[in-house]
């Protein structure tokens, strides 16, 4: 619980920083939903201008997109391979 607690409060110093690791690691963070993981609703409410901000960066706004549309993918592969299975074993 102490080591959540640290890493929390990280996070949160990271967010209201203007460095750009800092926004590296929060774009991540939020684009593989780390942030939702580490703090509540309300409080990414609260934040969200400022993630935004930090993430729509122009080098960074263009990484994260590329890892959007990795995720996308990788979903539409999954989602693929889930019919064909039932299909196969349908027709079987």
């Amino acid at each position: 619980m102490k080591e959540q607690l640290y890493l929390h409060q990280q996070l949160l110093l990271l967010i209201l920083r203007d460095e750009k690791g800092t926004a590296l690691l929060i774009s991540l963070a939020d684009v593989t939903n780390l942030l939702h993981y580490h703090f509540d609703r309300k409080e990414l409410k609260k934040r969200k201008d400022r993630i935004e901000r930090i993430t729509e960066g122009e080098l960074l706004g263009e990484t994260i997109k590329s890892i959007k549309a990795i995720q996308a993918a990788l979903i539409t592969g999954a989602a693929a391979a889930g019919t064909i299975a039932a299909t196969s074993a349908a027709t079987s």
